[in-house]
């Protein structure tokens, strides 16, 4: 398979009550992609509903579980998906299907070495969690929950060089590295530094608290920065 043409960003949103609104208003500012995160696919419909509020805009779910969902099952949304809205749904299967790799939680300098493992032939996908807020007290509380909330990453944050302490206490020096925090400005240049090592495509992943910019809000301050 050849690279997937996903734009230079696009934005995760988390389903709720105003989430398909959420989406026609990300695509309205410009963003090609329009992804569902792991976790957020309790219905394959979920996929479905996103395509018909949109009009162009590329269709893609993080992760899709085969515990859940069959191969066949998977294959049978998508051949009602290209019947009615052709090239939409973008759904990579394991192995040879696959088109590329997302990574998570990750410095610039690991995806330059993925890059490398990768080739230049697919798509490599940067999950950026994101919080807009120049607090360093604030914006490091968002963002260390998933970095401590997912303990399956303590080997990928070991083979990125971070001491134990700094995986065990998900120290500064960890949070400010593998999350990217701070005004529009700061994390726009953040943004750009995953691009620069080799990313094809950045997921917008906005974490936030009260008082901090949500989905739309962050991706509309953050459009003329990243979009060209």
């Amino acid at each position: 398979m050849s690279r997937l043409d996903l734009g230079q960003a696009g934005v995760a949103l988390s389903v709720s009550g105003s989430w398909l609104d959420e989406a026609a208003k990300a695509e309205q500012l410009g963003y090609a992609t329009i992804w569902l995160p792991g976790g957020q696919l309790d219905s394959l419909g979920r996929l479905a509903d996103l395509v018909a509020v949109t009009r162009a805009a590329r269709v893609v779910p993080a992760i899709i579980p085969l515990d859940r969902y069959s191969p066949d099952l998977v294959a049978g949304m998508y051949g009602q998906l290209e019947a009615t809205a052709p090239g939409r749904f973008v759904a990579g299967l394991a192995r040879d299907r696959a088109a590329g790799a997302i990574l998570l939680l990750v410095t610039p300098a690991y995806v330059g070495m993925a890059r490398q493992i990768l080739g230049e032939d697919r798509t490599l996908v940067v999950d950026a969690m994101v919080v807009l807020d120049d607090d360093p007290v604030a914006a490091r509380a968002t963002a260390r929950r998933p970095v401590r909330g997912l303990p399956g990453n303590r080997a990928s944050f070991t083979r990125m060089g971070f001491a134990g302490t700094d995986i065990s206490a998900a120290t500064d020096t960890l949070v400010d590295q593998v999350v990217i925090w701070g005004d529009a400005d700061r994390a726009a240049a953040r943004t750009r530094e995953y691009t620069d090592a080799g990313a094809d495509h950045i997921m917008l992943h906005v974490l936030h608290d009260d008082g901090q910019p949500g989905p739309v809000e962050a991706a509309r301050a953050l459009a003329s920065r990243l979009l060209s």
